[in-house]
């Protein structure tokens, strides 16, 4: 598996590109691996960093990118309502898209959901806005099926 996910990494990330690892590198023997992937690699703590030989202080970041501004972070219970977007990973290969309580997107971008590589950031724009479109359209599924069986529509 490991020399899938460096194989993986490095057919899509050049030596200049800038990475954001959020969280969980490895279970151990971080410093071994690190050398082999390509590109700048920013690290987000997860809950397994810091036994593996991986350091960092950074519990979360933000960044603006195309005009949306984005909280990255590795527990998806650390999301945040203030931005457009949050990208977490912990939750492995449980889902790919969540909401908040108050409705703000959720991006797990863990290698699990992702066919075992990493994703661009406008990648992760294009299937948030797909899966977005789908809920859209099974809720009106949904609410036209209410109202052919008599059911009124929710508000």
């Amino acid at each position: 598996m490991n020399s899938t996910i460096i194989r993986n990494h490095n057919e899509r990330v050049n030596p200049n590109h800038i990475v954001y690892h959020i969280g969980d590198f490895c279970l151990k023997d971080g410093d071994e691996f690190l050398p082999q992937f390509n590109g700048n690699i920013i690290f987000i703590k997860g809950n397994h960093d810091g036994q593996n030989g991986i350091t960092t202080n950074m519990h979360a970041c933000l960044i603006h990118h195309g005009g949306k501004l984005i909280y990255l972070v590795h527990d998806p219970a650390d999301a945040e309502d203030f931005v457009d977007l949050n990208l977490v990973g912990h939750v492995h290969e449980k889902w790919r898209f969540s909401k908040t309580k108050k409705g703000t997107p959720i991006v797990n971008v863990g290698v699990d959901v992702w066919n075992f590589r990493p994703i661009d950031i406008n990648e992760i724009l294009q299937e948030l806005e797909k899966w977005e479109n789908t809920k859209k359209d099974v809720y009106r599924e949904a609410s036209e099926r209410s109202v052919m069986k008599g059911i009124p529509k929710s508000k």
